[in-house]
């Protein structure tokens, strides 16, 4: 009977933990949500699709979306979401900013902060031989594991430290922090950093060039084609209310 009864007592305490979560979960979505649209962004519908950028971050498994905002920030087009998806035992958040670079197409590059608190990121990219000044600082990843960008992005980046992580590919840049999500209640000066951060890294990678999205995506079809596999090639999250 006492073994019955600690069953029992375990499985209340787990459905009550994952109802709290849930409730947070919620809550924070509702947050974000009526700080973005306060700002001018658009909030996105429960259920409505997100096409999201084909990045490295947004290829981990079993990632699920938050909040998901969508407008204009200083007259770029911008995304910012949150995402969560597991780590371990338990799960990551951050709030990511995407912001779209019209006419550019990026070589694929994921620069991923070093934080001896934080847990080594599993990535399908290639460690890229960077500047030591960089990777002191940065795990730093592309396709091939070649470094494309010059001495103007290390000049840059280096004096900053490892507060942020970026990643680009065709005409997208997003930069987020590992692990943490923006305060909605200041949600505008996180959004005024993270839009710094990413024009600036955008103003020393500027030049540098890619395949552009619909070349990467017809070449990767094209490579699985000929294995006999068809894909749909759509990057689309159904956000969750």
């Amino acid at each position: 009977m006492k073994d019955v009864l600690i069953i029992i007592g375990c499985l209340v305490f787990m459905a009550l933990a994952l109802f709290l979560a849930t409730a947070a979960g919620k809550w924070r979505a509702q947050r974000l949500k009526r700080a973005g649209t306060e700002l001018g962004l658009r909030a996105l519908a429960a259920g409505e699709r997100a096409v999201l950028p084909s990045t490295e971050l947004m290829r981990k498994k079993r990632r699920r979306l938050g909040a998901v905002l969508e407008g204009q920030w200083n007259g770029v087009p911008v995304m910012v979401f949150d995402l969560y998806y597991p780590m371990g035992k338990s799960s990551s958040r951050q709030t990511v900013l995407a912001v779209r670079c019209e006419g550019e197409y990026l070589p694929e590059f994921a620069l991923v902060e070093r934080n001896w608190l934080l847990y080594t990121p599993s990535v399908d990219l290639v460690r890229a031989g960077a500047p030591e000044a960089l990777t002191r600082c940065w795990y730093a990843y592309t396709r091939d594991g070649s470094w494309p960008f010059g001495e103007g992005l290390t000049r840059w980046l280096a004096p900053r430290g490892s507060r942020w992580s970026y990643e680009g590919r065709g005409s997208r840049l997003v930069v987020y922090r590992r692990g943490r999500g923006a305060p909605a209640d200041k949600l505008k000066a996180w959004l005024d950093e993270a839009f710094a951060e990413a024009q600036g890294l955008r103003a020393q990678v500027n030049g540098v060039r890619g395949d552009s999205d619909a070349s990467e995506l017809g070449a990767l079809a094209s490579a699985l084609e000929a294995r006999n596999v068809h894909i749909n090639v759509s990057v689309n999250v159904r956000t969750r209310p």
